[in-house]
């Protein structure tokens, strides 16, 4: 992790860490990273909400966070036109909608 990502991470930690749930504690940290202003990259700023979460989060959060994350992960590469075994991927019980709650934040 570079020092720009590292601020980004260690910024939306600090203000997510007094929510109490866990879409509570990736909205908040997705408020803090969305347009920061040293971490311009929006995939980065994602990237740096979803961290944070995941530090802040019990195991059974952080396993929800992983899961989602890499499918979005899979999806963004099928799109970019690398194959993709769809029929690997686990169904997911209890998604975040860490993509929904990004597109709510302006």
């Amino acid at each position: 992790m570079d020092g720009v990502m590292a601020i980004a991470v260690t910024e939306a930690k600090a203000a997510a860490e007094n929510e109490t749930t866990l879409e509570g504690r990736v909205k908040k940290a997705m408020e803090t990273t969305k347009h920061h202003w040293m971490l311009t990259d929006e995939g980065g700023q994602f990237n740096a909400a979803v961290a944070a979460a995941m530090l802040l989060g019990s195991e059974e959060e952080k396993a929800r966070l992983q899961m989602e994350f890499s499918q979005l992960q899979a999806l963004n590469a099928a799109i970019s036109g690398v194959p993709v075994d769809f029929g690997q991927m686990e169904p997911m019980e209890k998604p975040v909608g860490l993509m929904k709650i990004w597109k709510e934040i302006d």
